[in-house]
């Protein structure tokens, strides 16, 4: 895995994909590609590729790491109807 600099502006997560080496070559991609799961450390991403790929090396899967961002977004709130008044109430966000 590549050494990232620091972004100021996002997280790095770290997907663990696996891929589906046995898979007809015909399927579409989306089902021969998974994201196993995203974890925040990089080496543990890389330990748990290396688990991964020895715990199923005769079952036709590859897992490798791909580094991705956490773009976290505002949440936005907005107004609900409150119950038995026909008024709108005001939601507070928990941000």
């Amino acid at each position: 895995m590549a050494d990232l600099k620091p972004n100021r502006r996002y997280g790095h997560l770290y997907a663990i994909v696996r891929y589906e080496t046995d898979a007809d070559p015909n399927a579409p991609i989306d089902l021969r590609v998974t994201v196993k799961k995203v974890v925040t450390d990089r080496n543990h991403a890389a330990q748990e590729v290396a688990r991964l790929n020895e715990l199923n090396k005769e079952k036709g899967s590859y897992y490798f790491c791909q580094v991705t961002r956490l773009e976290e977004l505002p949440v936005q709130a907005q107004a609900v109807p409150s119950v038995g008044t026909g008024k709108m109430g005001s939601v507070e966000s928990s941000r």
